[in-house]
């Protein structure tokens, strides 16, 4: 294992034979910025802190702050408590990584025009630690650079603070709460399908969907169509179960993250028939309808 960490630290610091993605890539941190992270690190960052998971998410944090040195030597990190893992799987997590940080940043046209030189230097060194991301991620390895062409240089980071440091944390708990808030997301739409796959079964007997009150839904499609009918999302919140009055048509929706729900129009409303919606923020509502997610999550 202290192997590896010397080649993490050896493959940033000294780069490697393969070839730069482009010359306005942000050089790799310097030893003395890694010194400095490390010694932040040390001080401030509690050793009960030392699960792989806590400092991939630093690192990812730090990445996307502009704070390579940092992300860099929470890495370093995350190779010390690996443990008898597999350091080739270990490799592909910190290219992962990486390449998280530089998609989340092409992501965003703010920071993709003030963070391009790192978004650069974040590509190469995930290639370097995954080189099969190359393959696998093509479009993002070759078409970043093109489109970042004309972007201006990245500031250095220089020597990270104490203050880089809280910048950080700051980030890494924002992203660890979004990280939950998505998760609780993808719970609910699974529920949600297994609910709606309930109400399509019932229909192909019935030539109808099942109406009524909750209780009076379960009724009729528990435990024939479903084992325990889902009645309330990942927030704790009721689902709103609407039916037609012919029973033709449905729609299942969230209240998400907030728990409100947002106004929309009546059943069968032209949201509902329109283009799907795929949305970044858990807090909005998750809307299906005859079938289909109208409105979801990402």
């Amino acid at each position: 294992m202290r192997q590896f960490v010397c080649a993490l630290v050896v493959t940033i610091t000294l780069g490697s034979a393969v070839p730069a993605l482009a010359a306005k890539a942000s050089p790799p941190p310097s030893k003395p910025e890694l010194e400095a992270a490390r010694k932040l690190l040390e001080r401030y960052v509690p050793r009960a802190a030392n699960q792989p998971g806590f400092w991939a998410a630093m690192a990812n944090a730090a990445l996307l702050e502009g704070q390579p040195a940092i992300g860099q030597a929470a890495m370093e990190r995350t190779a010390l408590v690996f443990g008898g893992g597999d350091l080739q799987d270990l490799g592909k997590a910190v290219a992962r990584t990486w390449l998280g940080a530089a998609r989340e940043l092409m992501g965003d046209p703010v920071s993709r025009d003030s963070r391009a030189s790192f978004i650069l230097l974040y590509i190469e060194t995930a290639v370097r630690y995954d080189p099969d991301l190359a393959r696998q991620e093509a479009n993002l390895v070759t078409e970043a650079p093109k489109k970042l062409a004309a972007a201006e240089d990245s500031p250095r980071s220089g020597v990270p603070t104490e203050g880089d440091l809280k910048v950080v944390m700051d980030r890494e708990v924002h992203e660890l709460e979004r990280s939950i808030e998505k998760a609780k997301a993808t719970r609910t739409e699974g529920d949600i399908r297994i609910l709606a796959t309930a109400f399509e079964t019932y229909a192909v007997n019935k030539n109808k969907y099942p109406a009524g009150t909750p209780d009076e839904m379960e009724k009729l499609l528990s435990p024939t169509y479903v084992r325990v009918m889902p009645r309330v999302d990942a927030w704790g919140t009721p689902y709103r179960i609407e039916v037609s009055s012919d029973r033709q048509n449905y729609r299942i929706t969230s209240a998400g993250a907030d728990r409100t729900f947002e106004k929309r129009g009546p059943l069968g409303c032209p949201e509902d028939k329109g283009t799907a919606v795929e949305l970044s923020d858990p807090r909005r509502d998750l809307v299906f309808y005859n079938g289909g997610f109208v409105q979801s999550v990402r």
